[in-house]
């Protein structure tokens, strides 16, 4: 079997999503253990209205 495409999950790994929301979308990231109706579709309505919001996203510091 041919592996076509590797998904990395980022977040908080490489990349600091919560710190990307802040900066790049200008609000406040949702709590996912108290977030409300919508929510959801707030959060990625405001990171798709970013161009390339996921190759933007601030770095996390090295971890070695």
């Amino acid at each position: 079997m041919e592996i076509q495409k590797i998904y990395f999950d980022l977040d908080g790994v490489l990349a600091d999503f919560d710190r990307g929301v802040r900066e790049l979308c200008g609000m406040e990231p949702v709590d996912q253990s108290n977030k409300n109706k919508g929510d959801d579709d707030r959060l990625f309505g405001a990171i798709r209205a970013v161009e390339h919001f996921y190759n933007s996203a601030p770095r996390c510091p090295p971890l070695l």
